[in-house]
């Protein structure tokens, strides 16, 4: 960033591309994590996978659109703060 708080165009064209590899790159290690979490889990935990995984998958999708049309910040946001929250549940889940 400039002095004085100004993006050049460079800043710009940086940014927006981080930020379109980085929703697909999300979106496609949600999708691959998500099948395989699928594949092997135990058959009385797929409804509970499957319950975790939607929200997620579908806030991706969101993310995918809003690179076409842009979305207001506070949905954004308000997305990947359930993603991240999501994904915290995941991971500190029950161990076996």
């Amino acid at each position: 960033m400039r002095l004085g708080g100004h993006v050049g165009n460079s800043e710009r064209l940086v940014n927006r591309t981080v930020e379109r590899y980085g929703v697909w790159l999300r979106s496609t290690v949600v999708c691959l994590c998500g099948a395989l979490g699928l594949v092997w889990a135990d058959e009385e935990d797929v409804p509970l996978a499957l319950a975790l995984l939607a929200p997620a998958v579908l806030a991706c999708g969101v993310r995918l659109c809003s690179l076409r049309r842009p979305l207001p910040f506070a949905l954004l946001w308000t997305l990947d703060a359930a993603f991240g929250d999501a994904d915290g549940v995941v991971s500190a889940g029950p161990r076996r």
